[in-house]
């Protein structure tokens, strides 16, 4: 079964930035969405990418389809990216090691992609494509994200002056005027079978001048998320709001209740269990800070009865939370 397809807050966060630049209303527009509304305050958190880059090309309705993915990919950098990401990145010795890990470790940042590469002459097309789309315009506000990692990835190694030489784009929609200047010789494609640039042999086989020793010793299997942990991921930002039902959890990731509940009948668990984890997961994050009240915690992860709260907590964690919060302290 298809796994969710989810992508870490940071990357819809620069679409944000950008609407509210061109002065959308944001808060507004998040309040009728089915994201997180205070999803700005959690940039590690884990939302559905189909519906992200539905609600930004819905909310963006004005600003062309192209010009907006390019937009907001250029406002992407390490900084977006998860620190394990970065670290293994920088960790690689040569560019074809750095764009391996790139491609490999996208998929931990955006669990849509599918990667792969082959060779054509003196050159190597890189491939990483966007499941869950279907070459509409807002294919390309995916597809954006992915060219230009790709891009800085090979920058990284061979200069900021460096072009693939070519780009090709799943969705048809046509690139305008900044885009063929940003790229200069760079040919560019669209409504093709892949999103994918293609680079020089010789480049992928420089050693990288920038490298990072130290970074992590994480590898990209490390990384990977099972089914129960990308739902759970996906369900930690909605706490807040009181938590979200079943029904409502399979629409955000695309699948039907019935198959949802079948799937981790499956795995063994119910989707209360998961519920339940989810909240003391993050009840145990924020018990380790003493400036936080429990009764805060509570409210804070959709308990509208804190005794009950801490009925829950015992329950899974085998202690009460202010006995979680005196052991992690070293308070006993």
């Amino acid at each position: 079964m298809t796994q969710p397809a989810i992508v870490r807050a940071a990357y819809l966060q620069v679409f944000i930035d950008l609407l509210r630049e061109i002065g959308v209303p944001i808060e507004r527009a998040l309040e009728r969405s089915a994201l997180p509304t205070w999803i700005e305050d959690m940039p590690d958190a884990y939302v559905s990418l189909p519906l992200a880059i539905d609600w930004a090309l819905r909310t963006g309705r004005d600003v062309d389809p192209m010009e907006f993915g390019y937009r907001a990919a250029m406002r992407q950098s390490l900084a977006t990216m998860s620190p394990e990401f970065r670290g293994a990145l920088l960790d690689a010795p040569t560019g074809l090691v750095r764009m391996r890990t790139c491609l490999s470790a996208a998929m931990r940042e955006d669990s849509s992609l599918s990667t792969r590469s082959w060779r054509e002459g003196n050159s190597v097309r890189l491939v990483c494509n966007t499941l869950r789309f279907d070459g509409g315009p807002s294919t390309c506000l995916a597809e954006w994200g992915i060219i230009q990692a790709l891009v800085d990835t090979m920058r990284s190694v061979a200069g900021p002056k460096w072009y693939p030489e070519e780009l090709t784009f799943v969705s048809s929609c046509a690139p305008g005027t900044t885009v063929f200047e940003a790229y200069g010789n760079t040919r560019i494609a669209v409504g093709c079978p892949h999103t994918s640039i293609l680079v020089k042999s010789a480049d992928l086989f420089r050693p990288c001048a920038e490298q990072v020793t130290s970074a992590s010793n994480l590898t990209v299997e490390n990384w990977e998320m099972d089914f129960v942990a990308r739902l759970r991921a996906v369900i930690r930002p909605y706490l807040g709001d009181g938590h979200p039902s079943i029904y409502q959890t399979a629409e955000i990731i695309g699948m039907s209740s019935r198959t949802l509940q079948r799937k981790l009948t499956s795995l063994g668990h119910t989707y209360s269990g998961i519920l339940a984890g989810t909240r003391v997961e993050q009840a145990s994050e924020l018990l380790s800070d003493p400036g936080i009240k429990i009764v805060d915690i509570a409210l804070s992860l959709g308990y509208e009865d804190p005794q009950n709260f801490s009925r829950i907590f015992r329950r899974m964690t085998g202690m009460t939370p202010t006995a979680y919060r005196q052991s992690v302290s070293g308070e006993l």
